[in-house]
């Protein structure tokens, strides 16, 4: 009722829907062209007000029943569209604050039915209007029943249908906007450049609506997610994808130009770029005129830039016989701890605080792996004791920070600073956390030094790669691992990297990211 359509909206997300991938981005919603973004949301038929002018109008209509005055309209629609003033703002100052509502003086049906067709935009039903009126005898304040209906789906529903913050508390929208759907399409087709999901578009969309984020939030989510980093883009095409998407427009040469060469500096990730083009005035009169809240991004929060740990002894590295103590090297913070090739060693460190999800595994003493890692065991184990007559026991499996501490002090204690060095890793610097590494032998109390020797030794050298298991600190490449030949310490990265480092013959980790030990 009085509600404004959005027809040149709709017609655009028919459109873009139906070609399922556009390659150029649409010209005709350029900010820079002379037509502009007021087609998206006024028509020229009949009702040419915008929706945020109709909903003010609907309030004059239903709540004090009569037609606007000019002061009025203009003072309402400019708090609302300002963003100072929230839907329930409008309906408390209409019913409650101002007396011209009180001065109808309506009979308690009266008012109820008011306040259902205001808030809700429907009549009531028998059930809820005797229970309301109940209320309202019960001596509860009209202010108090506003609050009880403004705090509800259907009013968080109403409000967007109007492209206007609803102001509820609880109560949330439960079918998207026309602007936020028309955004998510957008970032789909010109970000990810991927068919549409229809399941993931609304659930997106439901959230800009109900302002759980904002659109550069979802953005960045876009824009240094997997989707993008699985298809390599070059700088000038990332930025490309930005203006398309984020801008609803293509790229100028030079500004696209301009753009990559300062990602040329490291300094500039793809983040910090991404956070100066959503900072633009071009930007945020787009999301205005989707009615969403454009939100910002903190430059210091940047996922992208390189993050250390820093030596708890310093002075500089200390070397012995070839090995660096981990405790004074400035070792890099992983950003994902969570992908299972990622690479552990003293100078990449993982989060102290990440502990992953881990399951108890057989063939141990209570030692627990992360699930993918302990179903690959398993299948080791197994296809290990078939083929060689031996069976594998896991010595070691995921370690906690404590523990991996006091391991290095006990070997400090025990050996020296350079055996230490050698053999044992400073927290975070170690894979045990990770809950891919398995240190493993034929019996519990074997010399671990010996186990690639043994027959279930020399097939997890030919057949381990199978399972996703590499030999992670082989003979002869301690200058590379920064570790000392460990012939029973073995690592998950999954089949596909250990099948790939197999038949290339690479032999670390170090050697097939090109990073040192």
């Amino acid at each position: 009722m009085h509600r404004k359509k959005f027809d040149s909206l709709i017609f655009f997300l028919a459109i873009t829907v139906s070609c399922n991938m556009l390659i150029t981005p649409v010209s005709a919603l350029s900010l820079s062209s002379n037509a502009n973004l007021e087609a998206v949301t006024e028509t020229d038929d009949e009702e040419s007000e915008d929706p945020v002018t109709q909903f003010v109008e609907r309030l004059y209509n239903i709540a004090l029943d009569r037609k606007s005055d000019e002061g009025g309209l203009e003072f309402w629609t400019g708090k609302l569209k300002a963003k100072e003033m929230t839907g329930a703002d409008c309906v408390r100052g209409f019913l409650v604050d101002t007396p011209e509502f009180s001065n109808r003086a309506l009979s308690n049906e009266d008012v109820v039915e008011t306040l259902y067709n205001t808030i809700l935009d429907r009549e009531s039903e028998k059930e809820g209007r005797e229970y309301w009126i109940g209320r309202l005898e019960d001596g509860t304040s009209i202010r108090e029943v506003i609050e009880l209906f403004i705090d509800s789906p259907e009013w968080c529903n109403l409000c967007a249908s109007y492209g206007i913050r609803s102001g509820a508390v609880n109560g949330k929208a439960t079918k998207p906007s026309d602007g936020a759907k028309a955004m998510v399409t957008h970032l789909y087709l010109y970000g990810l450049r991927k068919p549409i999901v229809e399941d993931e578009v609304d659930a997106f969309s439901l959230k800009l609506t109900n302002q759980e984020m904002t659109v550069a939030e979802l953005a960045r989510d876009f824009f240094l997610g997997k989707d993008i980093a699985d298809q390599n883009l070059s700088n000038e095409a990332f930025v490309g994808r930005i203006y398309a998407a984020c801008l609803f427009r293509s790229a100028d040469a030079d500004g696209k130009a301009y753009w990559a060469s300062l990602m040329e500096d490291p300094a500039n990730t793809r983040y910090q770029i991404l956070v100066s083009l959503l900072e633009s005035p071009e930007f945020m009169a787009l999301c205005e005129k989707f009615n969403l809240d454009a939100g910002s991004l903190d430059r210091s929060d940047d996922p992208l830039a390189k993050k250390y740990v820093e030596p708890v002894i310093e002075g500089g590295e200390r070397w012995y016989d070839g090995f660096v103590d981990p405790r004074t090297v400035r070792a890099e913070l992983m950003q994902h701890p969570e992908d299972i090739t990622v690479l552990v060693n003293k100078y990449h460190s993982v989060p102290l605080d990440y502990v992953p999800e881990l399951v108890y595994v057989d063939h141990s003493d209570g030692q627990r792996l992360r699930p993918e890692a302990a179903e690959a065991w398993e299948q080791l184990y197994q296809a290990c004791k078939s083929a060689t007559g031996q069976s594998l026991y896991m010595i070691s499996g995921y370690r906690t920070e404590e523990t991996q501490r006091a391991s290095f002090y006990r070997a400090i204690e025990r050996y020296n600073v350079r055996t230490a060095s050698r053999f044992y890793a400073w927290p975070g610097r170690s894979e045990h956390p990770l809950g891919l590494a398995i240190d493993i032998c034929t019996t519990s109390n074997m010399d671990k030094q010996v186990f690639i020797n043994t027959r279930a030794g020399e097939w997890m050298l030919e057949h381990g790669h199978e399972y996703g298991f590499i030999w992670r600190y082989p003979d002869g490449y301690s200058d590379v691992t920064g570790i000392a030949k460990e012939a029973w310490h073995f690592r998950y990265v999954g089949v596909d990297v250990a099948t790939d480092m197999y038949n290339k013959g690479i032999k670390t980790l170090e050697e097939y990211y090109g990073e040192r030990g």
